[in-house]
Order: C-alpha cells, then structure tokens, then sequence
C-alpha cells in the first residue's frame, strides 16, 4: 500500500538554484532550495529528515514512472523548467517498522504515518490502534497523536478500532484509548455512544467501568439518544450490567430530569443491595435540592440493613437536603451503632450546614448526653463543626465534658474547644501532651 501525493519544483531566477514545494496528501509541506545538478536520492534524504520518514520509504514518481535516485533534478525540468512529481511513501515498510523492537523505531515509525497518510485510511489506522497496546508509554502516546491525524472525526472505523481498546485488561492501555477517543469521536456521535453503551454490557467488569468512564468523552448530559441507549438496559437479566446501567444512567441525565428520576426509584426496592446503593448514588446526582419525593425516598434507607446502602444515603441527602432538614435527618444518624455512619453523617453537616446554624447547633447538642460514649464523642466533635468560633453556647455545651470519665471523651471536649476558640481546652490538650511526654 502506498500514500501519495504531489510535488511541485519551480525554477528560481537563479540558473544554478531550484525553488521546491512539497506537499502530501494529508496537507503537510515543506519548501527547499535545490541545485540543479543535485540527485532524486538527496531530496529523498531532506525530506527524510523534515518528514522524519525512512529515505526507503520515500518514493518520487513522474507520472507513472518511479524516478531513480542517481537521476539529476534537472534532468526532470521540460522547456517550462516546471516539474510536477508526485511523492509515494511506502507504508508496507512502516508497518514493519511499527514491529521493531527499539521503541524508538516504533515511535519514529508512527510519526512518517502522521505526516504521509492521508486522513481515513482504514488500513493504516488498523495498525496504529495496535500501538495502543505498546508496552512502552511513549509509543502508546505517539499512537494517540497519529491517530488524532489520521483517524478522522466520526469515522465508524476508527472509533470502533479505538473503543476495542477499552476491553484490554491494562489500565494503562484503556486510558491510551480514552485519550484517543477524545480526538477520533464527537459528542453527540451515536455510532460513538453506541459503541461505548454495547461494552456496558460486557461480562467483565473493568470493561463496564472503562466503557462509564468513557461516556462523557461521547456524551452531553441531556443527550436523548444516550439516555435511551442506556436505559434499555435497565431490566437486563445479569444484575452486574445492570449495577452499570445504573450508574451510567447519571452520567448521561441531566440534573432535575425527573422522568429519570422516577425510572431510578423503582430499583431503589430492588432486593440486590448494589443496586439499591446505585440508584440511590445515581438518583441522588439527578435530583434537585429540597425535592420532597426524593428526601422521603432516600430517608427510607438511613435505616438499611446494609452499613454500605446507609452511608450512601447520607452522601446522597447532601446533594438533596440543606438547612433545618439536613441538620434534623443527619443529626439523627450521630447515634448510629455504625462508626463509620457517624463519621459521615459529621462530615456532611459540616458540608451542608452554615457555620453557625443555631438550629443545627441544638441537633447536634441534644446527643452530648447519650449513654453510649462513642456518641457523646462524636457529637462533641460535631459542635466544632457547625458552631461558629467563640459561640458561648457550644462552648458551655462541651466544656463541661473536660471532666468526663472517660478520658477519649475529654481529649475530644478539649480538642472541639480548641476549635471553638476557648482556652481552657487549649490547656487541658497541652496538659495531656505533657503527661504523655
């Protein structure tokens, strides 16, 4: 297979001197000032070193005739001194170089196919999709600036070559296509979309995952054909596929699309925990703040048997709740038996209540009496969070806790009063750490 394209030569005014443009069919050219006694072979070897193609793979033809390389330039020139050669590059010979075993070779290889292959050459971009796979990382990145030369905006061929790729088990070698997706296909493509929903549905799960995070290089949140593309899969039998569909439904929804929504909280009383946990993250990216429904729908799962569905929850009631309410249901969750419940649902308030919120202040001031100690320390934490530097009444609320039997309690009233600007916690911390030493 050969790439070619036309080069034109001019005479300068100069008789010793030849003025030469060269152009590709991919768009690519170059002038030179030449003698007239100077060979085919010495402008292969400058347009060797410009093009960085192998002298070998350059080819000059008049016509239909391949020049020699010991013929002399001006020898081509008619009556007119104008000369009009076309430039062959020999890609069968790249393609064998694209195998070396030096990654330079390979590297050096790709970029002659850049610069000579014209834009949408299937066969050329078929090995280059290969290199994407190169064990070495900056042949994988060369592969990737071929193909943005190359491959051509929504071309099917390309694309599908590319998105193959994502089922590789190397990371490195997904995220190589990733990239390349990225120059190759266009939001909104559906051939594009298609081929990434299809490895959604894939057996393995590293392909699902690259296919989600693939989606938005192909995808504007909103895009009807996507949705609908996802969405089909919704009642697929294996529940793994549909754990993806799930989560790729928010990825591809807009915020506030309650028509999704509403598709959403059917899985949300699915018996499968990961599914219920999906729905719930996806639902929860959907939602609007303070939508009653959805506030309902989530609340039901604070109390889930599933520590994993439950903390998800309280992710989610900080994308959909603020204020009062937020302070009220994640005040609630400071009591839970979980450690890693209350860890959350502390750090949320402090995400989704103002500093300062005497409301919140009073939520989270009512579990400093609870008889289990963890509690107690948590919400002693918690006031921290949400009480403004210096309010007297969270530093009264907590200082009484310096005296605490237990000792894990005091150092946390000390360290929340620290926060709060008082002094005395201030001491007592440096009271333990001289103890300590």
């Amino acid at each position: 297979m050969e790439s070619g394209g036309i080069a034109e030569f001019t005479p300068e005014a100069h008789a010793s001197k030849m003025h030469v443009t060269v152009q590709t069919l991919s768009g690519l050219s170059f002038e030179y000032r030449t003698e007239h006694h100077s060979t085919v072979l010495e402008l292969k070897h400058r347009i060797s070193e410009d093009w960085n193609i192998p002298t070998e793979c350059v080819h000059l033809l008049m016509g239909s005739n391949s020049l020699e390389d010991a013929k002399q330039l001006s020898h081509c020139c008619q009556d007119t001194n104008t000369i009009f050669l076309s430039l062959a590059v020999s890609c069968i010979l790249l393609y064998k170089k694209l195998h070396s075993s030096e990654p330079t070779l390979r590297c050096r290889a790709l970029g002659a196919l850049a610069s000579a292959v014209a834009t949408g050459c299937h066969v050329t971009v078929t090995h280059v999709t290969k290199c994407l796979e190169d064990p070495d990382a900056e042949v994988r990145q060369h592969a990737v600036q071929t193909l943005a030369r190359i491959g051509g905006k929504r071309d099917m061929h390309t694309i599908e070559e590319v998105s193959v790729r994502l089922e590789h088990p190397d990371m490195s070698v997904k995220a190589a296509a990733m990239a390349a997706l990225i120059h190759v296909a266009e939001k909104g493509d559906m051939r594009a979309i298609q081929a990434i929903t299809q490895r959604l549905l894939h057996s393995k799960e590293h392909v699902r995952r690259a296919a989600l995070n693939a989606l938005p290089i192909v995808v504007d949140p909103g895009d009807t054909f996507a949705i609908d593309m996802v969405l089909e899969n919704l009642q697929h039998p294996d529940h793994c596929v549909q754990l993806a569909v799930l989560q790729a439904s928010a990825c591809v929804a807009e915020k506030g699309d309650n028509r999704i929504v509403r598709i959403l909280t059917h899985h949300i009383h699915t018996f499968s925990e990961p599914l219920r946990w999906a729905a719930i993250c996806s639902v929860a990216r959907i939602a609007t703040k303070d939508s009653g429904d959805i506030i309902e729908m989530i609340v039901q799962h604070l109390d889930n048997d599933d520590v994993h569905v439950k903390r998800e929850a309280i992710h989610a009631l900080i994308e959909v709740t603020s204020g009062d309410q937020a302070a009220t249901l994640l005040g609630k969750k400071l009591e839970d038996s979980d450690r890693g419940v209350r860890w959350d649902a502390l750090c949320a308030l402090e995400k989704v209540v103002q500093k300062g919120n005497q409301f919140a202040i009073n939520q989270v001031c009512t579990r400093l009496d609870h008889p289990n100690p963890d509690v107690r320390r948590t919400a002693i934490r918690a006031v921290s969070r949400v009480a403004a530097p210096g309010d007297l009444y969270a530093i009264r609320a907590v200082t009484k806790y310096l005296h605490h039997e237990e000792r894990y309690v005091r150092k946390s009233a000390a360290e929340a009063l620290g926060h709060l600007g008082d002094t005395s916690g201030i001491k007592y911390v440096d009271t333990l750490q001289h103890c300590a030493t």
